[in-house]
Formats: C-alpha cells, sequence, structure tokens
C-alpha cells in the first residue's frame, strides 16, 4: 500500500458509496472548518486568506455555520468571521468607483479630458479580484493527493486494487477526467478506470433505455428489472460523485 493511500485510507472509502476522491474533498473541508473552529478564528494569517478570498464559497459558508453548531451549539466564530468580512466588503464597495453618466453636463473640454482620462485610468487599475475559496483550495489539494495514491495503487498492485475498484462506485465524471490527465505517470491504472467507466455507461445507457421504453403506453406492462430501477442513480452518481441513494428523497420512499 503506498504512503498516500495509507493517509487516506482508500479501502475503506471505496466500500462506501459514492467516489472516493469526493469523499476525501468533503472530509478535508469538513476538518478544515473544524480546525478553523478549534482555533484558527482569530489566526491572522487565516484571516487574510479569508479576507482575501471575499469569505468562502456559497458551500462552504454554509459548511461554518452548521460544523460550529454541531461543535458548540453555538455561531460566535461564525460571527466574528463574518462581521469582519462584512467590514472588509464594506470599506471596498465604498471605495469602489462608478461610471459616470454620459448625459453629465460637460462645461470645459480639459474638465471633460481629465474625466476621460480618469475613467480610464480606472479601466486600466481594477480592484484586486478575490482569491479562491480557502476551504475549496484545501479540499482540491487532499483529492489530488489522494487520486494520485489510487492510480499508484492500481498501477503497482493492481490485483488488489483493480478488485476493490470493480466492487466501488468508481470514480465520479470530474476526477476520472483529472485521472486521466495522470496517465503519463499511471499508464496501466487510467486505462483500467477508464475501461471501466466505459462498461459502466455501457450498461446504464442500455437500462436507461428500457426504463425509458417501459414509460411508453404500449409497453407499461413489462415491469422494470431491479438493474433498470437502479441505472439512473448509478448515471447520476457518475456524473456528481454523490451516492446514489442521495437521488431518492427518502421522507417519500
Amino acid at each position: 500500500m503506498s504512503f498516500l493511500t495509507a493517509i487516506f485510507d482508500l479501502k475503506a472509502l471505496l466500500s462506501r458509496p459514492g467516489c472516493p476522491i469526493c469523499q476525501v474533498s468533503h472530509l478535508a473541508a469538513r476538518r478544515y472548518v473544524e480546525s478553523l473552529h478549534w482555533e484558527h478564528i482569530n489566526d491572522p494569517v487565516t484571516r487574510v486568506k479569508f479576507l482575501e478570498a471575499w469569505g468562502y464559497c456559497p458551500t462552504h459558508t454554509r459548511l461554518v455555520a452548521h460544523v460550529e453548531q454541531a461543535m458548540f451549539n453555538d455561531w460566535l466564530g461564525t460571527n466574528i468571521l463574518y462581521e469582519s468580512l462584512s467590514r472588509y466588503v464594506y470599506q471596498r464597495l465604498a471605495q469602489q468607483p462608478l461610471p459616470h453618466s454620459r448625459l453629465e453636463p460637460q462645461p470645459h473640454p480639459l474638465g471633460r479630458l481629465w474625466r476621460w482620462l480618469e475613467r480610464l485610468r480606472v479601466r486600466l487599475t481594477p480592484p484586486p479580484a478575490p482569491t479562491a475559496c480557502p476551504v475549496c483550495t484545501a479540499a482540491a489539494s487532499s483529492a489530488r493527493n489522494a487520486l494520485a495514491g489510487l492510480l499508484e495503487s492500481l498501477e503497482q498492485e493492481a490485483e488488489t486494487w483493480q478488485a476493490l475498484y470493480r466492487e466501488s462506485d468508481g470514480l465520479c465524471l470530474h476526477h476520472l477526467r483529472q485521472a486521466l490527465t495522470l496517465g503519463v505517470r499511471y499508464p496501466q491504472a487510467a486505462a483500467f478506470v477508464r475501461q471501466t467507466a466505459l462498461a459502466r455507461l455501457t450498461q446504464q445507457i442500455a437500462a436507461m433505455n428500457e426504463y425509458i421504453r417501459k414509460h411508453a403506453w404500449e409497453h407499461r406492462d413489462e415491469p422494470l428489472s431491479e438493474a433498470e430501477q437502479r441505472a439512473w442513480k448509478e448515471n447520476l452518481a457518475f456524473f456528481s460523485g454523490y451516492p446514489p441513494s442521495d437521488f431518492v428523497d427518502t421522507q417519500r420512499a
């Protein structure tokens, strides 16, 4: 077993529903936010990265609040973070110049030239754009390392790891495409995960076509097989990375 697969315990993740690399990404994001609430809410370096990104992305903004509630049943850290972000954004928005109306009076030619030069200066020196969400960055880094570890194990211990992979839900499309870019380093592993995906897509396409056909009026009495009933969920899992069970409303089922 490679060092990276030992770190991420990919054998355990392969036994769970959904893309194993997506699971690494989600776990890394949660650990980042838990560490944030434990000891980094007032850390200057963490705060600068947070402000430069103009806060976390929508998904991880929600995670910040949910994790703090689960940990402390309180939102003090969330208030501290987003109060500082609100002041930061307020200052940036207040300082950002607005475009002038073309209908404004132009009393003097030199005044008009001056205003034109000022507008040109603003366009040529825009304010710095927000950086990427720090939680997204940390999660993506962990996912890349885990994917490299998985491919290394598939390459070096093919018999063991290919069997584990076949029993799993496999890589989602996003991480499959990343895996194929690593084919130079892990050619046999890349070929294996691609062939596995092609075989599964072939089965899912056939089953979903039957699902569609049997919903036609003239075929409505033909029973759906178990494979035909689950193929669409497995297909959505491939495109999203979520477990197939996430696509059924259990409250209605």
